[in-house]
């Protein structure tokens, strides 16, 4: 908070606060915090990655979805920066109940950005939403290997046998 407190138009700043609020079970602090970082730099794909996931975890799936569609438009994005932009956006469909849009988006996602737990994870979501038992069960699985321990142990132990 001092950092942004002397230098208040650095967004690095801003976002990594948000992402302590957000680790420390504060979604709706960090949202707030990275919506601060939009106001001074709109073409960050950071802060538009991460409003995305924010306002996901925050049940807006459709801010979410905008978010995330304001950065897939713009021009020279990494491979990363597409994957992770379409993972959260995968993660807003989920939120919506569109399964077959959130596993696309996920599928998509993990082909630019392969180490992404959360894009396995969330396709794992989907596909057991429309009934992909042994294909979600692998995608949990690799979630896991790639980190996403705790995400994973309850789908895994309920369906995955």
């Amino acid at each position: 908070v001092r950092l942004i407190e002397r230098l208040p138009s650095r967004i690095d700043y801003y976002n990594s606060l948000a992402y302590a609020f957000w680790a420390t079970g504060k979604s709706n602090e960090a949202c707030k915090v990275v919506e601060k970082a939009y106001e001074i730099d709109q073409e960050s794909i950071l802060t538009l990655s991460n409003l995305a996931y924010f306002k996901a975890e925050n049940m807006e799936f459709n801010e979410s979805v905008k978010y995330a569609n304001i950065g897939l438009r713009k021009k020279n994005l990494s491979d990363k920066q597409k994957g992770l932009l379409l993972s959260n956006r995968s993660f807003s469909y989920l939120g919506k109940k569109k399964y077959k849009k959130a596993e696309k988006d996920a599928t998509i996602s993990i082909e630019y950005f392969p180490a992404n737990s959360f894009a396995f994870y969330f396709r794992a979501v989907a596909r057991l939403a429309l009934n992909k038992r042994y294909e979600a069960c692998s995608d949990l699985e690799r979630s896991r290997e790639l980190g996403a321990v705790n995400l994973t142990s309850g789908l895994l132990n309920t369906n995955c046998f």
